[in-house]
């Protein structure tokens, strides 16, 4: 079976940056979840949440989520580093694909590091004001830590470093038996 090293975590948390260099060091592939869906609804974040709400947004990301996972038996590449979207732990039937399917990392970041990657992007239509942003982040706290195989505490870590860690989780996954 393949190995799903799935990354969730608030927005912000280097879900995507961290995931892809991990993916690059373990010679895994790598799919971000928020990229998927626009590519899926041919259009942004941003758009489809004006077109279609968070709802219809999630519907799209859970829909996206079990593409990935049934295309997992084609790959040529079979191993995946998986970036979730910052909001995809929400969804009881992502939480559930996940669970069976996928080995899951949170990234535990402080929200003032998150509020400081986030506040400037016009590509995020939850990044309001920082009060919302921080209840946000509060209220999917529980969430990410019983959705997760691991936590990663990725306060002062650089980059490079969660990258590392990542790769050695994914060379102990492929050394497991499934």
């Amino acid at each position: 079976m393949a190995e799903v090293l799935a990354l969730t975590g608030f927005m912000g948390s280097g879900k995507s940056a961290a995931g892809r260099r991990a993916a690059e060091r373990l010679g895994w592939d790598f799919v971000d979840l928020d990229e998927l869906v626009e590519d899926r609804a041919r259009m942004p974040i941003p758009e489809i949440f004006a077109n279609r709400g968070e709802t219809g947004f999630r519907e799209a990301e859970v829909e996206a989520l079990t593409a990935v996972f049934a295309e997992i038996p084609e790959r040529p590449a079979r191993n995946l580093v998986l970036a979730l979207g910052g909001g995809t732990i929400t969804n009881e039937v992502a939480r559930d694909l996940l669970r069976e399917q996928a080995f899951v990392v949170y990234l535990a970041t402080p929200v003032q590091v998150c509020w400081n990657r986030t506040r400037a992007s016009d590509h995020r239509p939850l990044a309001g004001d920082r009060a919302s942003f921080e209840e946000l982040a509060d209220d999917r706290e529980s969430l990410y830590e019983s959705s997760a195989d691991m936590v990663m505490d990725a306060e002062d870590l650089p980059l490079e470093e969660i990258a590392r860690r990542l790769e050695e989780l994914g060379r102990a996954l492929e050394g497991s038996p499934s």
